[in-house]
């Protein structure tokens, strides 16, 4: 988790199903190279942890050298509430992450 608090929105299904996940933020690494990584994490009736392999990523040659990061993901809910946040991670220095958006659209 950041220090501020990110977008978390809480979905309440009668049935299992689908669910759209759109999510975009401005980062920016303090690395050349560094990669700025931003995954969504599901708790409540159904659990999906915040992993790499779900997460929009992006790169920059230069340091600090801001970029918009989009995503978008399809999770399979079970019935219940689930609340989804988003998560974020660098692979090298310290990464900024602003203006950040989160979506979530039930689909069956």
């Amino acid at each position: 988790d950041l220090a501020t608090a990110g977008p978390s929105v809480s979905v309440v299904t009668d049935v299992a199903g689908d669910a759209l996940l759109f999510f975009t933020a401005n980062t920016s690494t303090s690395t050349a190279q560094g990669q700025c990584l931003i995954s969504p994490d599901i708790s409540g009736a159904t659990t999906l942890a915040a992993a790499d392999a779900q997460s929009a990523a992006i790169s920059s040659s230069q340091a600090n050298n801001p970029f918009n990061a989009t995503g978008v993901y399809l999770a399979s809910l079970n019935a219940g509430t689930n609340t989804i946040k988003l998560m974020y991670s660098v692979n090298a220095g310290t990464g900024t992450f602003l203006r950040r958006r989160l979506v979530v659209t039930p689909i069956s």
